[in-house]
């Protein structure tokens, strides 16, 4: 403890103080330009207009003046100036004599040492890491007798959504990787640039353009909940998110939706409410029932206990960015009591309102680079972030004797305000320091055996000092209380909102899930961003270190060596005064089951899966085959996993079976299935509807254990249950109860339910009624011009208004010359990234049209990014879709030709025109414009608008189903796999990268290629799409399937011309391509085909027809290509292949119409 001078006699103190405040005062007033009668030594100094740079400033002159090296955090935990005075003549007496008049010294009264309160809860300890003595052991239940209030609560499911991490094990690979995961404000928010400024000199701006943001923060999977898109499509984000991960975390903890159906299970999260209610109201035209329901926070939990079917409480916790931990502390509160059994707890945090983003920048809160820098010299400000962080709780007594998986213990939870402090949204160190002894007593653990704590640590330059001062004081009590001092350094200090940002209300739980993932790697993770400390920051003396690099985390010890469990403390503190602190401690399990505990029957054991459509269902295979290949689970796990398959998870629509004798038959069984070959083990198969489910097989009734169970008993259960049965799998297991185990969690169908935010309500409102004005004054001869006035009508409106996000569409630019949208890449899109073509290629393609310029030449040229030409067809058709309106399926596009690649390696805009034809079509062109003003057109076509869902000629039916199966068989090639389907691409100059590698397998033939097709997750996270870039390229990449087999090195068609581009619907994210030359196709350097994108089913959603294509690779030469065009001819072109590909023209008159 800090030696203290000895106190002075009471009048001559009383002098002392009066002088000292006088001149405080006159220190302040010329600081704050504020008259010194109006300063009193009892009010809030923030009261006279100080903020930090104010607090810095006073600090300063008192330190110049006095010789003293005070902190400006000292005016946090002292708010008045007396508290000041009083401080300064407590510990600085020596320094500020001069400060009071004379005074006669009188003899001092003793001062009477403070009361310690005792420790009952644990025994003394007298020591560190090498103690000696005895340590408290343990503790993993109750001791006997003691009250239930003391008993540690499990952690015993979990489940989490991050910036950049999509689940709990990209999010620890990220912090194990040290890896900063802010980025740039998505363009599905809202465009930064539109509202960049500085917020103190510019109304309505932010200078803040980053933040921990996640992908697909607008993703949901509605029809699982039973709740409708339009519904959906009005609910906020957080809601959403809250029922995907709270699904998430239950399924972690091996418990099924109807095994806590009817119980009195709590659920309680941070969540408020986002502003997403404010973009409802302003792009919404007509007010829904449901919007009152889709923006009430209450009905984030309140939605998931109906749909769960909970009785417990089930409540929103709004207290800012202790949210989180203020609702795992009050669902501890409820089990305690009596309420609940088992609780929900944790928070979700979005950001998709810039008025409240503008807001908080305002409040100069925010960091201006978007980043936490926590402890940092460079402290400016926090960087916000979103995330969703879901914990499943239960007593340790209940959790072990139900056999669950336990992620930690919680020993215990405090939550308090901060009473008056400096202002409204200052820290209050002493209140913080109250809220940590209260934690750690409760507790009841020593000081010394605490090996981390996650800071608040929101990178402000005097908030982070205040929080360790009152780190500092609590600890300093504590080890008072058990009697021992400061021999050395044994806690780390970090905070995760140096990686992710700050996650508001879901900060703590992201906090608590990252300190449960230490324990369980035994590792401690670098705080990021802090390569000088901040000055103020001092811990000399104190048991703590800041984490600046990675680092093991090794165990306490007690005085004979043996180990303790691992112990940490979370911290959360609302900026409105309520702050949350929670102690973990790592779970030590009092029981190893033997090796023969969980053996696996010779006959195998079933492991089962499920979901609500094929897609998902094969999205799952994937997951847990990836899973096992980590090597996470050993043959001794295979029971556990077979039994919370079986009774942990949901039995859906679409069900896999795999009967397994070892973690590695579980593997092939469902890689085999993943192939389209599954082996005799594996049984598939989709609960039928309006028709009855077969019934369990009779002998099942008789047994009650599965090691009873043979082979061909086996078989037909599964094969009644992949059919519906409903069966009681726990009869199984009556014997012994095996473990629940950790396993891949539900993948969900998520699609972007998102309002329309093209134009504003009453925006549409004009539009319609001009649009009325404009039919009603038409003739019957003018009636054929009405699409083209609704566009008129439309392009007007556009251009006055915000359109919604579109990856490849960003605004609307449109000017009196012609209707226009401009996009800005630059150059690190994902289908630019992984869309690289080598410079040799390149120079091939420059040939093929006159003045086509591509970029880089000479052979030590590297591989440019090169917008894929089926990127021009959905900006074009997405540009249709904004100025005109219509669903997936209402554009289609003739007469496309690509004239040149178009290459981004510096930031590019890239246009999009529009224009109106005499046939009531579109015309659009793909251009940049160059430094001198010229444009340069890179593609060009039409568009249609289908208002009956036909198309003329060859246009295929909605909802055509081809026999992917048949058709496979007629490819009498080789199949090729994904890894060397992509090296051959790569041999020819063709350089794809993850996003864009979207081919399972290829099976090749001399007239028909099919190729399976999956949307590679990396590019799954960019929304927005209806004909995808990843899809439809991997669609064009198939036609490689109909040159396998021709001599020399491996060849594929590249895009030159289309006739027709028929859209069913939106591209799907799994399914089969299907290649075959057209017709009229005959060899030589261009070639024509036709190409069919289908779901998993076989349905058709988009078709390429009459696509002509120019060769490239292979090793022996080709015939020259027809003389291009030149560029105002090519729509006369196009017109005439189209004439060939209805028969109505010959190659001879092709021949002579160009000459």
């Amino acid at each position: 403890p800090e030696l203290l001078p000895a106190p002075a006699p009471v009048a001559d103190r009383a002098q002392r103080h009066k002088a000292l405040l006088k001149r405080l005062i006159a220190r302040v007033s010329e600081l704050l330009d504020v008259p010194a009668e109006r300063i009193s030594g009892t009010a809030e100094m923030s009261k006279y207009g100080f903020d930090s740079l104010s607090f810095v400033s006073f600090a300063n002159e008192l330190n110049a003046e006095f010789g003293l090296s005070l902190a400006p955090t000292l005016f946090f935990e002292h708010p008045t100036l007396n508290e000041v005075v009083d401080h300064l003549l407590d510990h600085h007496a020596d320094l500020i004599t001069a400060a009071a008049p004379e005074a006669p010294q009188a003899p001092e009264a003793p001062e009477e040492p403070p009361t310690q309160e005792p420790d009952v809860r644990a025994p003394a300890v007298t020591g560190t890491a090498t103690v000696t003595g005895t340590a408290p052991a343990p503790v993993t239940a109750p001791a006997p007798g003691a009250a239930p209030d003391d008993e540690p609560i499990a952690v015993i499911g979990m489940s989490g959504r991050f910036p950049m991490a999509d689940d709990i094990d990209a999010f620890w690979q990220n912090l194990h990787d040290g890896r900063d995961c802010t980025q740039e404000v998505p363009a599905d928010r809202w465009d930064w640039r539109a509202h960049f400024g500085d917020p103190v000199k510019e109304p309505n701006t932010s200078n803040v353009t980053s933040g921990g943001f996640m992908n697909g923060v607008g993703d949901f999977d509605p029809l699982f909940f039973d709740i409708s898109p339009k519904e959906a499509e009005l609910m906020d984000p957080q809601q959403r998110l809250l029922m995907l991960y709270v699904w998430k975390a239950l399924e972690d903890a091996g418990y099924s939706a109807n095994a806590v159906a009817g119980t009195d299970t709590a659920l309680i999260a941070g969540t408020t409410s986002t502003g997403y209610s404010t973009l409802v109201t302003r792009y919404s035209p007509v007010i829904e029932g449901y919007d009152i329901t889709g923006a009430a926070p209450c009905m984030g939990p309140n939605r998931m206990s109906y749909f769960l079917d909970l009785h417990g409480p089930s409540e929103p916790v709004d207290t800012a960015c202790s949210s989180a931990l203020v609702a795992i502390h009050r669902a501890i509160q409820a089990m305690r009591a009596g309420q609940s059994e088992m609780a929900i707890a944790g928070g979700v945090n979005t950001i998709v309102s810039v008025d409240g983003h503008i807001s908080i920048s305002k409040a100069g809160m925010l960091s201006p680079d978007g980043r936490c820098k926590t402890f940092s010299d460079r402290a400016d400000g926090y960087a916000r972030g979103e995330g969703v962080g879901m914990l499943v709780l239960k007593r340790l007594s209940a959790a072990e004797r139900d056999g669950d998986h336990i992620h930690g213990l919680i020993r215990s939870t405090t939550e308090n305000h901060g009473g008056r402090s400096n202002s409204l949204t200052a820290p209050n160190s002493k209140a913080q320091a109250a809220l940590l002894r209260e934690a750690y007593r409760k507790a009841g653990i020593d000081p010394r055996t605490v090996g981390y704590v996650e800071a608040h640590g929101t990178g402000t330059k005097l908030g982070d000092p205040v929080e360790i001062n009152g780190l500092k004081a609590a600890f300093r009590e504590l080890y008072e209380d058990h009697g021992a001092s400061v021999e050395e350094t044994h806690c780390g200090i970090g905070s995760v909102k140096t990686n992710i940002g700050h996650l508001e209300l879901a900060a703590g739980a992201a906090g608590v899930i990252k300190v449960l993932l230490q324990m369980r790697h035994r590792t401690l993770v670098k705080s990021l961003h802090c390569e000088n400390v901040n000055p103020y920051i001092d811990l000399e003396g104190s048991p703590f270190r800041l984490v600046r690099e990675r680092q093991p985390w090794p165990a306490p010890r007690d005085g004979e060596g043996r180990e303790l469990p691992r112990r940490a403390g979370v911290s959360s503190f609302g900026f409105g005064g309520v702050g949350a602190h929670v102690v973990l401690e790592e779970y030590v399990p009092r029981h190893t089951p033997g090796p023969d505990r969980d053996r696996a029957p010779a006959a195998g054991v079933p492991v089962l899966l499920s979901a609500g459509h094929p897609e998902v269902l094969r999205d799952l295979a994937q997951r847990w085959v990836d899973a096992l290949r980590r090597g996470d689970r050993t043959d001794a796990d295979l029971v556990s996993i077979a039994y919370t398959s079986q009774t942990g998870r949901t039995a859906m629509t679409e069900r896999l079976a795999c009967l397994a004798r070892s973690v590695g038959e579980l593997r092939e069984g469902l890689e085999s299935w993943l192939r389209g070959e599954p082996i005799a083990t594996v049984v598939a198969g989709r609960v039928p509807r309006g028709t009855d489910l077969p019934d369990v097989p009779a002998w099942f009734e008789a047994f009650t254990d599965l090691a009873d169970v043979e082979l061909q008993d086996w078989a037909r259960l599964l094969d009644a249950w992949v059919r519906g049965a409903d069966v009681a799998w726990d009869r199984l297991y009556t014997a012994r109860r095996p473990r629940r185990v950790p396993l891949p969690t539900y993948p969900f169908r998520l699609r972007r339910h998102w309002v329309d935010t093209t134009r504003p309500a009453n925006a549409l409102q004009t539009a319609m009624t001009q649009t009325a004005v404009a039919q009603t004054a038409m003739t019957q001869t003018a009636v054929a011009q009405t699409a083209m006035t609704q566009t008129a009508v439309a392009q007007k409106v556009v251009a006055q208004t915000p359109a919604p996000h579109h990856p490849l569409v960003h605004a609307n630019t449109s000017d009196l010359d012609e209707h226009r949208y401009t996009s800005r890449f630059t150059g690190r899109e994902f289908f630019l990234t992984d869309h690289r073509v080598a410079a040799r290629v390149m120079r091939e393609v420059s040939g093929w049209r006159p003045g086509a310029d591509t970029g880089p030449s000479g052979d030590s040229a590297q591989a440019v990014p090169v917008l894929p030409a089926v990127s021009y067809l959905e900006m074009a058709r997405a540009a249709a879709a904004r100025t005109v309106g219509g669903d997936a399926g209402t554009w289609s596009l003739r007469l496309a030709s690509w004239l040149r690649p178009l290459t981004v390696g510096t930031e590019t805009d890239v246009h999009v025109a529009l224009s109106s034809r005499a046939d009531d079509e579109l015309g659009y062109e793909v251009y940049t414009v160059d430094d001198g003003g010229e444009r340069l057109v890179f593609g060009r076509g039409r568009l249609r608008r289908r208002t009956d869902r036909h198309t003329s000629g060859q246009a295929a039916v909605p909802g055509e189903r081809l026999d992917i199966a048949a058709l496979r068989a007629q490819c009498e090639g080789p199949v090729l796999d994904h890894e060397t389907c992509y090296a051959r691409f790569s041999d020819i100059g063709m350089a794809y990268g993850p996003t864009l590698r979207a081919i399972e397998r290829l099976h090749t033939g001399s007239r028909q290629a099919v190729a399976r097709l999956r949307l590679p997750a990396d590019a799954a996270r960019e929304s927005g799409f209806v004909l995808h870039p990843s899809m439809l390229d991997a669609a064009l990449q198939a036609t490689a399937g109909l040159f396998a087999d021709e001599l020399g090195s491996p060849r594929t068609a590249l895009p030159y011309a289309l006739r027709e581009l028929e859209v069913v619907g939106a591209a799907p994210a799994s399914g089969w391509a299907v290649a075959r030359f057209s017709a009229d196709d005959h060899p030589g350097a261009v070639r024509h085909l036709d190409l069919d994108l289908c779901d998993d089913n076989g349905d058709v959603c988009v078709r390429f027809r009459g696509f002509s294509a120019r060769t490239l690779g292979g090793g022996t030469p080709t015939e020259p290509a027809p003389a291009a065009p030149s560029e105002p001819d090519d729509a006369f072109l196009l017109q005439l292949i189209e004439a060939i590909g209805r028969r109505e023209l010959s190659a001879d008159d092709l021949r002579r119409s160009l000459i």
